[in-house]
């Protein structure tokens, strides 16, 4: 069975949460319990980055997403 993953996270500078699988954590960011400034960081990485930073967590404004069409 591969190992998933493991990320910590920190709403609204708050204290550090976790470990959590990179499921769970697109799960909070679907749901809105985490936004694109609170920060996340990844087993291993040096210092939490904002949760935006990371590809494909967050679904695309649909603005953006308008934008795009031809």
């Amino acid at each position: 069975m591969a190992t998933q993953t493991q990320w910590f996270f920190s709403r609204n500078g708050g204290n550090k949460v976790g470990p959590v699988t990179s499921r769970e954590l697109k799960r909070l960011a679907a749901t809105g319990q985490l936004t694109r400034t609170d920060r996340i960081q990844k087993i291993g990485m040096e210092k939490m980055v904002a949760a935006s930073r990371l590809k494909g967590l967050f679904a695309k404004p649909a603005d953006e997403t308008e934008a795009k069409k031809p």
